[in-house]
C-alpha cells in the first residue's frame, strides 16, 4: 500500500511538472509570437507611409505638369493675343 501511494505521488509531481513546463513553453511561445506581432504591425504601419509618400510624390509631380501646361497654354495665348506689329519686331 506504501508503495502505491509513492507511485501515486511521483505520477502527481511528474504531471505537475509537466504541466509546469508546458505552460512555461506556451508563455515563452505567445511572448516570442507578440514580438514578431510587434514587428509586422511595425512593418504594416511603415509601409503605409511609405505608401503615403509615393502618393504625396505622385502628386506634387502632377501639379508641376499641371501648371506647366498651362503656363504654356498662358504664353500662346499671351502670343496669338499680342498685336501683329510687337510680334514683326520680335522676328
Amino acid at each position: 500500500m506504501r508503495m502505491r501511494e509513492e507511485e501515486c505521488t511521483c505520477q502527481v509531481f511528474a504531471a505537475v511538472a509537466v504541466h509546469t513546463l508546458s505552460r512555461s513553453f506556451g508563455n515563452c511561445r505567445e511572448r516570442i509570437r507578440g514580438v514578431s506581432q510587434l514587428e509586422l504591425l511595425y512593418a504594416e504601419f511603415a509601409r503605409e507611409e511609405q505608401q503615403k509618400q509615393i502618393r504625396k510624390e505622385q502628386k506634387k509631380i502632377k501639379r508641376k505638369r499641371k501648371r506647366a501646361r498651362f503656363l504654356k497654354i498662358a504664353v500662346a495665348v499671351n502670343v496669338l493675343n499680342m498685336p501683329e506689329c510687337y510680334l514683326l519686331n520680335t522676328l
